[in-house]
This record gives structure tokens, C-alpha cells and sequence, in this order.
């Protein structure tokens, strides 16, 4: 199938996208309270097993199916502008939020942090100080924080435009084979199982069970081969969009192995027997750790294409302003954290205000002071109506 860039919306990718975006405040809501030391950010007097369970399943699959997305949707900007097209877009919805967002937050988000250790006792250097000890050790190593996602998100659209071109039309012959190739695994009953051999190899390359989230601007490359193996999934499936009822047959069933093997990975490597990462038997927990996140991959798909891939006043507003939620959450989240820490009380109490708290207030600085603003059209391309009347009926990334 060749690949249309006017095919009938997917509804269900606005709705996928937005929902991976706004499960970033659960994670980051919840991160202090996990009892595992995961976070330089820890409660050290509200915390629940139950946290760790939670941020570590959304972690198994939140980004990966975030990247598989965005290669649909970088796909769709490439064969619809072009090469150049999409370069243009990628760099003004991509590029551009990147610098300002991080000169703007990365001040906030460090002092936040400062704030919350000085909260719980921890002596700390000031934020500027922090920051000139960041860059006299080299730019690269200045903490990406959560906005690490659109740093390699530019890097993949940069490479797979290039590649998408020599391929299209030096090669097309060949383009034509791997979208082939592509299909025809995909549509086998245990694709998810083959996908996660590359996974599996960049996992076990570091002895890694677990895919990390990269914390500086160098490149680290099991988890840049991680994720950009999950972009080109995605870049491929817009390409071959005949494949996409595939994802509607045994979707429940995926997604209960995913959750099945998550819970084996995290019952062996983290409770029981934690020291299994310095002995072989590793590799059997990448194996299973990477099958999770591709049975979740396969799984989150059909559930979404089944269930909500359908025009929603309600969905395309909330996926509009998922965006602007997810850039300025963090601080929010860190602020609320700080103030919470010194009361001994439930985790659950507290991570129940922080996440209501931050959701609010995002949603509603977006209403008021983004939507209908010059923010808006930075962000998106367009300024619409601060109601839900109009919203944003062009699939972009």
C-alpha cells in the first residue's frame, strides 16, 4: 500500500497521544512516594509499594507508545509537504519549543528540586551555581529533565527524513520491500515477540532490564536505538495503514501478558532477588521487560482504535491542550511536592492532591492564557476559541 497523506483521520492517535502526554503528570505526581530509590525527588516519610508498581507500568509503555506516534504523524508530515515540509514544521513544533521551554523551565524545574531537598533537610547549591557546574563539565551534560522526549524526537524526524528520502527516490525498490517486510510481520499472530528482539539486544547490550529515560543531552545509545526501533514502527504503520485492523484482534490479550511479564520483572528484579542483575539470568528479564513493551505497543493500539477512534468535542480539546499540560507540569509538580513533604500523611493523600492540583491548573492556565493566545499558535500553528467549539481539525504531531 502506498502512502496517502489524505486517508480518513485517526481519531484514536489524537486520543493515544494526548493520553501518553497526560500520563506524564501520574508518573511524576507519584515518583516521590515509590519506595524503590528511582528519583534524586523521594518522600522519605509518605511512601507505598503500590507508586512503584504504578510509575514503572506506565513506564513500560507511555514513550514507547508516544514515539510510535509520532513516527505516524512525522510519516503523514513527510509524504504530505515533503521532505523540506517536514523539516519546517518539525523544527517550528518541535525545535523551537525545545529551547524556549527549557530556557524557561530548566531554572524552575532545578529550583523545585532545591526547594524539596531543602524541605527534607538536604543541603544543596543554588540553582545558578548548579548550572555553571552543568556546563563548565560540557553543554551535554546540562539534565535534560522531562523534556528529553522532544530533543530525541527532533533527532529521529531529522534522520528519518533524510533516510525516507534517499530511499524514496534513489531506492525504491528497496522502500517498497521493507514496507512489504514490514507488513507481512506484523500481521504474524506473535509480531509483538519478533519487535522485541530489538529491544531485547539493546537492552542486554548494557545489561539494562529496564528501559531508562536519558537525563543529559548526550546521546546515550541503547536508549536512543530503544526508542527510535518504536518511531520507525510507527513511520512504517502510517505507510502501511492496511495493516492497522490487525491491531483490533487479541488486544486484551496482549495487554494482559504485558502486564503479566511487567509484574515477573518486577516481583524477581526488584523485590525478591534485585542482585539477579549482576549474574546471566538478566538477559531473561530483558527479554521479558522488552516483550511488555511491545505486547503493551500492540495492545494500546487495538485499544484504542476499538474503542475511541471516533470524533470527540471533548477528546480534541484535551489533545490540543496536551501539549502545553506536559511542557509546564513539572514545576507545578515539584512545587506541590515541596510543600506536601513535611506532613506525615498518607502518600495517597498526597499524591491525589498534587496530581489534582497540577491537572487543574494546567488545564486551565491553557484555557485562559494559551488557546486563544499568540502561546497557542506557537505551540500548534493556530489560535483557536477558548471554548470547545473549535478545535484542531488537522492531525498533526
Amino acid at each position: 500500500m502506498i502512502a496517502n497523506s489524505d486517508s480518513p483521520r485517526i481519531y484514536a492517535f489524537d486520543q493515544l497521544r494526548a493520553t501518553m502526554m497526560m500520563l506524564g503528570l501520574v508518573i511524576h505526581a507519584a515518583i516521590p512516594y515509590v519506595v524503590t530509590e528511582i528519583n534524586k525527588i523521594k518522600d522519605p516519610f509518605s511512601t507505598n509499594l503500590f507508586f512503584d508498581i504504578l510509575v514503572g507500568s506506565i513506564h513500560a509503555f507511555r514513550m514507547p507508545l508516544f514515539f510510535v506516534v509520532s513516527g505516524f504523524f512525522a510519516a503523514m508530515l513527510f509524504f504530505k509537504y515533503g521532505a523540506q515540509g517536514m523539516f519546517r514544521n518539525r523544527v517550528k513544533r518541535i525545535l523551537y519549543p525545545l529551547i524556549i521551554g527549557y530556557i524557561l523551565l530548566y531554572p524552575a524545574n532545578l529550583a523545585g528540586t532545591h526547594n524539596f531537598k531543602a524541605n527534607i533537610g538536604i543541603e544543596t547549591t543554588t540553582v545558578a551555581d548548579h548550572i555553571q557546574e552543568r556546563l563548565e563539565a560540557g553543554i551535554l551534560n546540562l539534565e535534560t529533565s522531562h523534556l528529553w522526549f522532544l530533543y530525541y524526537l527532533f533527532l529521529y524526524c531529522i534522520i528519518a527524513c533524510c533516510i525516507a528520502r534517499v530511499f524514496t527516490t534513489l531506492l525504491p525498490s528497496v522502500n517498497t520491500s521493507v514496507k512489504k517486510y514490514f507488513a507481512s510481520v506484523t500481521l504474524l499472530r506473535w509480531a509483538p515477540l519478533v519487535f522485541a528482539i530489538g529491544t531485547f539486544i539493546s537492552l542486554s547490550a548494557v545489561r539494562g532490564v529496564y528501559i531508562n529515560t536519558p537525563t543529559t543531552f548526550r546521546i546515550q545509545p541503547d536508549i536512543f536505538s530503544i526508542y527510535a526501533l518504536f518511531f520507525a514502527f510507527g513511520w512504517f504503520l502510517f505507510a502501511r495503514q492496511d495493516v492497522l485492523p490487525r491491531f483490533l484482534q487479541h488486544h486484551k490479550v496482549f495487554l494482559w501478558l504485558a502486564f503479566t511479564a511487567y509484574l515477573i520483572v518486577v516481583a524477581v528484579v526488584a523485590v525478591i532477588y534485585p542482585q539477579i542483575q549482576q549474574t546471566s539470568f538478566v538477559y531473561i528479564f530483558s527479554a521479558l521487560n522488552a516483550i511488555s513493551s511491545w505486547c503493551y505497543v500492540f495492545g494500546f493500539l487495538g485499544l484504542f482504535l476499538k474503542h475511541f477512534n471516533r470524533d470527540s468535542t471533548v477528546g480534541r480539546y484535551v489533545s490540543d491542550a496536551s501539549y502545553w499540560v506536559y511542557l509546564v507540569h513539572l514545576p507545578l509538580t515539584t512545587y506541590f511536592h515541596s510543600i506536601l513533604v513535611p506532613f506525615h500523611i498518607s502518600p495517597f493523600i498526597k499524591f491525589s492532591v498534587t496530581l489534582s492540583c497540577v491537572a487543574i491548573l494546567c488545564m486551565v492556565s491553557y484555557t485562559c492564557f494559551v488557546r486563544s493566545t499568540w502561546i497557542g499558535k506557537f505551540l500548534s500553528g493556530k489560535k483557536y476559541n477558548s471554548n470547545l467549539s473549535e478545535t484542531n481539525v488537522q492531525q498533526t504531531s
